[in-house]
């Protein structure tokens, strides 16, 4: 949400990367018509890093619509995301953080579990991911130094 003239808070309309607006190109083609205070973007690097887009590209391209982030791990499994221990998958978490870094982003990097969307995952990858020695608390907090 924004502040308003008054200091009110307004919300903010952001496009989450994913489906058919993956690629930041796609997603820059959308909102080109639009500026940074009117609509934002929710980064899932799940799926830019999926579509062979590098973590530095993604948030250059996209920086200056950028208002949250969407982090998780996994593999790729016949075809399908498989979730994993945070720093046990294949994505490049820490890729990730540094291309944040770059762009100074100073906003919310959200964990991603999605256990509704697999079932099968391990109920020990939902918690470890936030809480464990790779988790993303420890990741925040090394993020935020």
């Amino acid at each position: 949400m924004k502040k308003s003239a008054t200091g009110s808070r307004s919300p903010c309309i952001a496009l989450e990367t994913h489906e058919d607006f993956i690629r930041s190109d796609d997603v820059l083609r959308l909102l080109h018509e639009f500026s940074p205070d009117e609509v934002g973007v929710v980064w899932d690097t799940e799926h830019t890093f999926r579509k062979d887009e590098e973590p530095k590209d993604t948030a250059n391209a996209l920086r200056r619509f950028v208002r949250h982030v969407h982090v998780k791990d996994s593999t790729r499994v016949d075809g399908k995301n498989v979730p994993q221990l945070m720093g046990e998958g294949e994505l490049p978490i820490a890729k990730f953080v540094e291309a944040l870094q770059g762009i100074e982003y100073d906003g919310w990097l959200c964990l991603e579990t999605e256990k509704r969307w697999h079932p099968q995952a391990d109920p020990a990858v939902v918690a470890d991911s936030l809480h464990g020695p790779n988790g993303l608390a420890q990741r925040q907090i090394a993020f935020a130094q």
